[in-house]
């Protein structure tokens, strides 16, 4: 009611024990493997409130569902933050906003900082996965993603990193796209999944970026996670 944020968790049945003062709240809800919700729901000391979730994968990065990350690089790990603009040399390196359409305002960005020459990625790689998503009884199934990728100044001379957006399902692994240049916004994508790998029970998409000899300021960002299949 006054503008503060309070997150709860459910235990393993979905039930949740909401310690806040009777009034009027926005309540959003996920958990990996439903839909995000968000509702005004009125909250009455004993009477219960109930939330239905579809089933689906969502992720807005409202939640921390425990994406993996990983890499070799020295700085530019990727981070699950609200989003700053960076500047280089008087260039927008990072945006300073997430996807505008989503619920909250995080997103994950290498390296989250005003100051482009020293929070984007350098020496090496920085990986992002989702968790595992059982996409098994499916038998068509897309996911959209959004991304955002800068790549410039540094050395100088051409630019040689990207970033590479890839499907796997502990069967196999298929790069599905490469973002070689810098891009002025978000960026949103839509694949079939099927046409890349088979539907299996630990589907993920993971996301990669680094910077190759000789250095460039190196910048990723990514949002808007969402699946939705047919039987």
């Amino acid at each position: 009611t006054n503008g503060e944020v309070i997150t709860y968790s459910s235990n393993l049945s979905g039930d949740i024990q909401i310690f806040a003062e009777p009034g009027t709240y926005t309540a959003t809800v996920g958990a990996w493997g439903y839909r995000t919700i968000q509702e005004e729901v009125t909250i009455e000391q004993g009477v219960p409130v109930q939330f239905t979730l579809l089933e689906g994968y969502e992720d807005d990065f409202t939640f921390d569902f425990d994406w993996t990350k990983g890499g070799s690089a020295s700085t530019g790990d990727f981070e699950r933050v609200v989003p700053l603009e960076s500047t280089f040399m008087n260039q927008s390196t990072c945006l300073g906003e997430d996807l505008s359409n989503d619920f909250g305002d995080l997103c994950y960005v290498t390296g989250n900082g005003v100051d482009g020459g020293q929070n984007d990625i350098d020496d090496g790689t920085v990986i992002l996965e989702t968790p595992s998503m059982d996409l098994s009884n499916f038998a068509t199934a897309t996911i959209d993603y959004s991304v955002y990728f800068w790549v410039g100044g540094g050395n100088g001379g051409p630019t040689n990193d990207s970033l590479f957006v890839t499907l796997s399902n502990n069967l196999e692994t298929k790069q599905v796209a490469v973002y070689g240049s810098s891009l002025s916004d978000w960026t949103t994508n839509t694949l079939n999944i099927e046409d890349h790998i088979t539907l299996t029970n630990d589907v993920r998409i993971t996301f990669t970026s680094g910077d190759s000899n000789p250095g460039h300021i190196v910048e990723a960002m990514v949002d808007g996670i969402y699946v939705e299949g047919t039987i």
